[in-house]
């Protein structure tokens, strides 16, 4: 931790910004168009699984009697996030679990901050581990009223990147790291705000 903070200044004050934010960007783009090429089958078949069990619970609820238009409407909005939701769920599996190679060794680092390193794909990393539970915040939010609230959300998402985390270190498939627990949460919470800003809501109580 020490040898980092005094590495930053002189890596602070040589940065190009708007090269560096340019090349990060490009690298997450990059990454993004390579998962979805890959895992997009995959995904819609998840997806098309979970508008099957979305659809199940609901006529189990009785979510077909006395349909309104105003129902119906919104029986369509939750389905096609339902779809999303399953869609994304097995997009983060087959990126975080699935598609790596099993290792020889057991990674546990719990060092906050342990993996920042002064290059820009550390921080590419970074920021794809914040992205990459942004998605649960908002359809979270979206799909159920209890996530509405702050706290559940933040829980959700821990309780996701721990089991993420978790999977990794079990097959060894990936290391097992507070600092992506820390982004990952950050970056639900930030779908949260953002779906919260956009949406108006307000939690019940």
């Amino acid at each position: 931790m020490d040898t980092l903070v005094g590495k930053l200044p002189d890596f602070l004050s040589g940065i190009n910004w708007t090269e560096s934010i340019k090349t990060v960007v490009e690298m997450i783009w990059k990454d993004c168009c390579a998962f979805l090429e890959n895992y997009t089958e995959a995904g819609l078949k998840a997806g098309s699984a979970a508008v099957l069990l979305y659809l199940l619970t609901a006529v189990c609820r009785g979510a077909f009697e006395n349909l309104s238009l105003k129902s119906i409407i919104r029986l369509c909005r939750k389905t096609s996030l339902a779809a999303l939701l399953g869609f994304y769920f097995c997009m983060v599996l087959e990126i975080t679990v699935l598609s790596r190679e099993a290792g020889t060794e057991y990674i546990l680092n719990l060092l906050p901050f342990g993996t920042w390193e002064t290059g820009l794909r550390y921080t590419t990393l970074w920021v794809e581990n914040i992205l990459l539970l942004m998605p649960l915040g908002i359809l979270l939010y979206l799909l159920w009223e209890p996530f509405r609230r702050p706290g559940r959300s933040i829980l959700m998402g821990f309780l996701c990147s721990v089991a993420i985390e978790s999977v990794q270190l079990i097959t060894r498939r990936g290391k097992f790291e507070l600092d992506d627990i820390m982004n990952n949460v950050l970056g639900m919470l930030i779908g949260f705000w953002l779906c919260r800003g956009m949406h108006g809501a307000r939690p019940s109580h």
